[in-house]
């Protein structure tokens, strides 16, 4: 697989998660069950996604940062 669809590929899940999770939220407020809560389970994945994503772009942004010597 190539990158570019690789990353589109995970883009796509990401956002179709947020997207079900948002949704949920939206059509269940008003219900007076324990479905409220499922929402916020729904949006934990993509919050863990979402940080694990930036910890790793910025290791990478760490990582090939080039060290400046100051006079």
């Amino acid at each position: 697989m190539k990158q570019r669809t690789a990353g589109l590929a995970v883009l796509a899940f990401t956002y179709s998660v947020l997207f079900t999770a948002i949704a949920s939220y939206y059509f269940a407020r008003h219900s007076e069950v324990g479905v409220y809560y499922w929402c916020w389970v729904w949006l934990c994945p993509f919050m863990v996604w979402n940080w694990v994503t930036i910890a790793w772009c910025d290791s990478e942004l760490f990582l090939n940062s080039k060290r400046r010597l100051v006079s």
